[in-house]
């Protein structure tokens, strides 16, 4: 019986080299610092894990009319416009239907709402929008 070496996979010289993709929390804080440098910005986490349960060692959802499902991971008030940031990974994330909905609903009453990847991706929506030039 013959036995074959493994197969080992060279880069060649010049191929591009293979970058982690930043966790969603690492995208989060790196908007928010971003955000932070902006005159007249106030930027924040929204906390939508719940409420930590010691006893069922668990977050416990919110829950209830006003519970905000679906809001987005940061808002901020820029030069007086409202913007809600709903922030996720380049590769392998998920929108909920509801996280569509509340940017859906932010729109429509007037404020700024957007889906984000990175810093990049952030300014470029703020200029959009008009919030910065």
């Amino acid at each position: 019986m013959e036995v074959k070496a493994p197969e080992v996979k060279v880069r060649k010289k010049g191929s591009p080299k293979k970058v982690p993709v930043p966790t969603e929390k690492q995208i989060e804080n790196s908007i928010l610092d971003y955000l932070c440098t902006i005159p007249g910005c106030r930027a924040w986490k929204n906390q939508t894990t719940g409420i930590y349960d010691p006893g069922l060692q668990r977050f416990r959802p919110l829950h209830g009319k006003h519970s905000g499902k679906g809001s987005s991971d940061i808002l901020a008030c820029i030069a007086g416009r409202f913007v809600a940031i709903e922030v996720k990974r380049p590769i392998g994330s998920t929108i909920r239907a509801e996280q569509v909905e509340f940017i859906k609903d932010i729109i429509r009453c007037g404020g700024v709402a957007f889906f984000s990847t990175s810093i990049e991706e952030t300014k470029h929506k703020l200029r959009f929008f008009g919030i910065i030039e």
